[in-house]
């Protein structure tokens, strides 16, 4: 995984809705922060409250398309 892979979660209901999303950076535990193309309003971290990224587990999200 690397910044510009398209991803999708694994698991839950982001992927039964439909989410897909890019990795635009990683967290101090070296996980993916994933600019997703929609917004969850359960899932709100102030780091990040106004924008749709959020660190992810990297178990949580498969990379669809790795970027070049």
């Amino acid at each position: 995984m690397k910044v510009g892979d398209l991803v999708a979660p694994t698991r839950g209901s982001r992927k039964d809705a439909g989410y897909m999303g890019v990795i635009v950076g990683y967290d101090e535990d070296d996980d993916p922060i994933v600019l997703w193309n929609k917004r969850d309003p359960q899932a709100v971290d102030e780091r990040w409250a106004g924008q749709y990224a959020l660190p992810e587990y990297r178990n949580s999200v498969e990379v669809i398309n790795e970027s070049r």
